[in-house]
């Protein structure tokens, strides 16, 4: 996951974010907003907040308003450590 960009509206905060890796081909996607006080301030995945799809792994998401004046972490899974991708069983299909 990649920040490209972080907008701030009156009453809400927009992420603009590109998925990368192993999470691009995941429909269900969560990451975590997380202060310097160590409150999860967001949890994209477990409040029923929907990202719209800007197309070639672009997203934006409004997220409850957020303090620009503090520093935040994005922390998502590393979904590299729980998959395994194995040459042995990729295989393609003929389509006529």
């Amino acid at each position: 996951m990649t920040i490209e960009r972080v907008e701030q509206k009156d009453k809400s905060t927009l992420l603009y974010y590109k998925k990368e890796g192993y999470v691009k081909g995941l429909d269900v996607f969560q990451f975590e907003v997380i202060g310097k006080d160590s409150k999860v301030y967001v949890n994209y995945g477990k409040m029923g907040i929907d990202a719209k799809d800007l197309g070639d792994d672009h997203y934006v998401v409004e997220l409850p308003k957020l303090n620009e004046n503090q520093k935040y972490t994005i922390k998502t899974t590393n979904f590299g450590q729980l998959f395994d991708v194995r040459e042995d069983l990729k295989f393609k299909i003929k389509v006529n």
